[in-house]
């Protein structure tokens, strides 16, 4: 698969620092590319998209791998889903695992993760407020750097939306749907 993303997506990089970069991220790429991009590309392709998904599916059912290592997993897959705008497919996974797994711990990404799916992508203020309750008990009120931005993002949009009706969050969440998955289809036609 990476040898196929090399031969795809590898631009010559300027500098060193460039190079390291993109030899630590073509992999998730390579799956993130691979799931998400509209099929009807060659067999090869296809193929390796597949195997992508298998990949994750079997990484996340190895309970030989501790779960905290399974559940990052499930996050960055959420993520991609997300980022692809299948908001449906992406609160289905965190569910369908906490689920299976209700003692797979929150931590702080994962909390914002599912916040902004819940906030920004389906309008749903109740589980957002319960990832809000859940990082600030985590923190503790004791944020600092990316975490105490995660919390001000969170408590900001959070209370802004409470304003606002049911059917107009729905809107809310549909708009930023629709703008997302715009910058989506840009981004993977480039």
């Amino acid at each position: 698969m990476i040898e196929w993303i090399e031969k795809q997506f590898a631009v010559p990089l300027k500098d060193p620092d460039s190079r390291r970069r993109w030899a630590f991220t073509k992999s998730d790429f390579a799956e993130d590319y691979l799931i998400f991009h509209p099929p009807g590309g060659t067999p090869e392709e296809e193929e390796l998209r597949t195997f992508a998904q298998e990949t994750i599916d079997r990484t996340l059912a190895d309970e030989s791998l501790p779960l905290a290592q399974r559940t990052e997993v499930l996050r960055r897959h959420a993520e991609t889903l997300y980022s692809a705008t299948d908001m449906a497919g992406a609160a289905r996974l965190y569910e369908d695992w906490w689920r299976r797994h209700p003692d797979a711990g929150l931590n702080e990404n994962l909390c914002f993760s599912r916040y902004c799916l819940a906030q920004f992508g389906q309008g749903d203020v109740e589980t957002a407020r319960r990832m809000l309750a859940a990082l600030d008990e985590l923190t503790q009120g004791q944020a600092t750097g990316g975490t105490a931005q995660s919390v001000k993002i969170m408590t900001e949009t959070y209370y802004e939306d409470l304003r606002l009706s049911t059917p107009e969050r729905w809107r809310k969440a549909a708009k930023f749907t629709e703008n997302s998955r715009h910058l989506y289809l840009q981004r993977i036609a480039q």
